[in-house]
């Protein structure tokens, strides 16, 4: 069975800030503006989701998001209020939630890792980009993901 592709992963930080955009995808510049489109607009229904009283689960994994075209997104919201944006190649194929959710929260961890590093000297909106474990760790488990 062949998995579907990676395409994206999004961070926004506490305020819906950008954190982090990590494009999995060879990428175009219509490419590019379209999934910083896609982001911003999975953060929106996050925030519905977040605030909707009627919700009553707290399961960090927010789930399926959307479908635009063949990609979907996913999310997963920490305690901390860092939101996670994951975009699937869906087309054609079965994605399964179980394997999204496992997904998503290894990002947390090796996020939560690479954030929380002793060593590093300070946390700006540019740590994931330089932090060589993260960006390293990603890369692995996007082989790792597309080989399976």
């Amino acid at each position: 069975m062949v998995k579907p592709r990676l395409v994206f992963l999004a961070i926004a930080g506490p305020k819906n800030e950008q954190l982090y955009l990590e494009v999995f995808d060879s990428v175009e510049d219509s490419s590019l503006s379209k999934y910083q489109y896609l982001s911003e607009l999975s953060l929106d229904v996050i925030q519905d989701l977040i605030h909707d009283s009627e919700r009553t689960s707290n399961d960090c994994f927010l789930g399926l998001l959307g479908v635009e075209e063949d990609i979907s997104t996913y999310a997963f919201c920490s305690n901390t209020n860092v939101k996670f944006i994951l975009a699937v190649r869906s087309s054609d194929l079965v994605v399964r939630e179980s394997e999204i959710r496992q997904l998503l929260r290894r990002i947390y961890t090796i996020h939560t890792h690479a954030v929380c590093n002793p060593f590093s000297l300070e946390l700006t909106p540019d740590t994931l980009k330089h932090s060589l474990y993260f960006n390293e760790t990603l890369r692995q488990l996007n082989s790792d993901w597309s080989n399976q």
